[in-house]
């Protein structure tokens, strides 16, 4: 009836049990669903055996004008169509990690649900309810929140295929990493059935960096931004790391938790933005890059990954032991500090409070764990245009756990995100005396 030749079903056109057809269909999912003229999902089903299609009552979708004594107009409003099972973004199918990349690379994509039915594409988002006199503006309203991730989201392909060469080399980087920032924010909100796919669930959505600009990973971090990109961190620190399919330093060994990534959301949104916003903290860069693993494909197999030594990063830059603690805040869910015995002393004679929560861990930290941290980079505010506007300095870093075995050979348990006046010294943890040494992250 709609007049189309071909359909594509995940289940069928792609051979379960046979490995070779599933890598190669894997490296495809961007042509497939990227050429696709739409994507029907079936929101609320929990399973492929659920089907979409329900039996529902139309008219619970439409506003219902009555009439009382002549005069008088009651209305029985519709089902609100803010947030419902099939929501774009909400419902259980978006639940599911594999769906994220399907969400992001197709064009369209029609929501059923059990009592609505959502139309997605790269403009916005629409609900069946139809409009009626007087009440677009509330219909509009209560979509707009849907509307604004939905287009963010839906289109990081259209923004990354049309990436121009001449957007100058800080911006074309700041352009990839943001929009890929997202999907991976995306992403890690939702759940994998097997851990082990971390990274095949993503494969599709990859290759378009990749393809279009040649890039290379590494268990889901891309190594022509590799020191930056180790400067994620987790917003719920609930999950567990896994034992072995994946380095402490990639957000791939971790399970049910949403990775954000501090360094790229500080990246310059547009073209000359230093020369227009001369204030702005420049990120300096303050580790070394010493060695760098080999590079994984987002289709590997993370249950091939027996022994993650072979993966070990060598970085070096200010390093030092530190001492933590948790410190609880009305305000924050996970109150952790890192702090030094020196830091502690200034503190005492400072004229201001130091409640710098800034140590973000990548899960439940056990008590009595031993901690040092490597500085990666900092933002330090222009003198004089910090008294004009309210700038904190930043520093960024990782924080690590010594293992048995050589003295340099360490495991990341965290992300150190230190906002601080750098004109005090009791807000200080890194100084110009700071050792620098090298270590190895496993």
């Amino acid at each position: 009836m709609l007049g189309f030749s071909y359909l594509w079903i995940d289940a069928l056109c792609i051979v379960q049990d046979d490995d070779n057809s599933f890598q190669m269909e894997l490296s495809r999912m961007d042509e497939i669903y990227a050429g696709s003229i739409c994507t029907i999902a079936a929101a609320d089903a929990l399973d492929c055996y659920q089907g979409f299609l329900q039996s529902r009552w139309p008219l619970s979708n439409q506003d219902c004008w009555l009439t009382v004594e002549g005069n008088v107009n009651l209305i029985a409003a519709a089902d609100d169509p803010t947030i419902t099972q099939a929501t774009p973004g909400f419902c259980k199918l978006d639940g599911r990690a594999w769906v994220c990349q399907e969400r992001m690379l197709s064009p369209r994509t029609i929501y059923y649900g059990e009592k609505h039915i959502y139309w997605e594409c790269r403009e916005k988002i629409l609900h069946e309810k139809p409009r009626l006199e007087n009440k677009d503006l509330e219909l509009e309203n209560s979509v707009s929140a849907m509307n604004v991730v939905s287009d963010r989201l839906k289109n990081v392909y259209l923004r990354l295929q049309l990436l121009k060469g001449d957007v100058g080399e800080d911006n074309r980087e700041a352009v990839i990493r943001r929009n890929w920032h997202l999907v991976v924010s995306f992403y890690t909100r939702a759940k994998l059935s097997h851990g082990n796919d971390k990274l095949k669930a993503l494969a599709g959505a990859a290759s378009i960096l990749k393809n279009r600009f040649g890039l290379k990973a590494t268990f889901g971090l891309w190594l022509d931004f590799f020191l930056t990109e180790l400067l994620w961190r987790s917003i719920t620190p609930n999950g567990k790391p896994a034992k072995s399919r994946a380095p402490s330093w990639s957000w791939a060994a971790l399970d049910d938790t949403c990775i954000i990534n501090d360094y790229v959301m500080a990246l310059p949104y547009e073209m000359d933005y230093y020369v227009r916003y001369p204030w702005s903290q420049r990120p300096k860069i303050k580790a070394e890059l010493i060695s760098v693993p080999p590079d994984i494909d987002f289709i590997r197999d993370l249950a091939d990954i027996t022994n993650i030594d072979p993966f070990a990063v060598r970085l070096r830059g200010p390093f030092q032991a530190v001492d933590w603690q948790f410190r609880a805040s009305e305000h924050l869910a996970n109150s952790y500090i890192i702090t030094t015995p020196k830091k502690l002393r200034l503190e005492k004679s400072s004229d201001h409070e130091h409640n710098h929560w800034n140590f973000k861990p990548d899960y439940p930290v056990p008590d009595g764990l031993q901690l040092s941290c490597l500085l990666v980079t900092e933002y330090i505010s222009d003198t004089e245009k910090s008294e004009l506007y309210v700038i904190q300095d930043k520093q960024l870093g990782l924080v690590l756990t010594k293992l048995d075995g050589p003295e340099t050979r360490y495991r990341r348990v965290g992300l150190y995100v230190h906002k601080f006046d750098s004109k005090c010294e009791a807000c200080k943890i890194f100084t110009i005396e700071t050792p620098i040494e090298e270590v190895q992250i496993v």
